[in-house]
């Protein structure tokens, strides 16, 4: 009942978001909205008072967004994010993405960012939520370097045994969203890892899922909603041969364990 990632403050909501939460608090217990940019952090500040007990922060720093902030505007950030330590229930989503940055010089630039990140969910205490794409690899070694305890990583589709075998070893918790409707890689993920370490996500406003044929499709021009966790739960459920009941609940426990949401 607890949507674990999607990005209630991105600016598709603006037009109708009060509306749209109102009707996701009929279906849902909860959302963590992952704020991934710099200029957006006001916006989700505001969400733990307007929204309270149903709209959770936290505070990230996407690669994607890099080049976009300039060294100070980055250290006001981190201060910011600091100060404000008590409205956020985690830092990120954070991480590499050597697909959108492919330049070396760039790369090299988003790991020192990734490992500040990370620096201040030590200092803050928080777990993190962690972006990875065509970069598994350097992902769990500076996790591993870190010595992080909770981590979730958002969207992992690492199947292949080397980063799997380290995932399970270091009990990491494994986001879960439509792309499992599409991707077989995805669905040995869900197949391989335990039940109490797989989390509920849409990446909302992303990943709208449509069917063609008999088969579904991510739909880049629908607008997605945290409601759309449901059918991630009866997939995962399908493939793991489970109550869709005993996966519903499972999953929301463990989005509070996780974030130490207070329910």
């Amino acid at each position: 009942m607890i949507d674990s990632h999607c990005h209630v403050e991105w600016k598709s909501y603006d037009a109708d978001r009060d509306a749209l939460v109102a009707k996701w608090k009929t279906q849902l217990k909860a959302v963590i909205s992952s704020c991934s940019r710099p200029h957006d952090f006001d916006k989700a500040l505001t969400f733990p008072t307007k929204y309270s007990g149903f709209v959770f922060v936290t505070a990230g720093f996407h690669p994607e967004f890099m080049k976009e902030v300039s060294e100070v505007d980055k250290k006001t950030y981190l201060e910011k994010v600091r100060k404000n330590r008590g409205k956020i229930v985690a830092i990120g989503e954070i991480g590499l993405d050597y697909d959108w940055i492919k330049e070396p010089d760039q790369q090299e630039k988003s790991r020192k960012l990734f490992e500040e990140m990370l620096d201040l969910a030590e200092e803050l205490n928080l777990p993190v939520v962690i972006h990875s794409r065509a970069s598994h690899n350097d992902v769990l070694n500076i996790l591993e370097k870190h010595r992080m305890k909770k981590v979730y990583l958002h969207m992992w589709g690492g199947h292949q045994d080397e980063f799997l075998k380290r995932v399970l070893a270091a009990g990491y918790f494994v986001g879960v969203n439509t792309i499992v409707f599409t991707s077989k890689n995805y669905k040995k993920v869900v197949r391989d890892v335990p039940l109490d370490h797989l989390l509920l996500e849409t990446d909302a406003p992303w990943l709208a899922l449509k069917k063609e044929g008999d088969a579904w499709k991510i739909d880049p021009k629908t607008r997605n909603e945290p409601t759309g966790i449901r059918m991630v739960a009866e997939k995962i459920a399908e493939i793991k041969k489970l109550p869709f009941e005993e996966v519903w609940h499972t999953c929301a426990e463990n989005a509070v364990r996780f974030y130490s949401l207070p329910f």
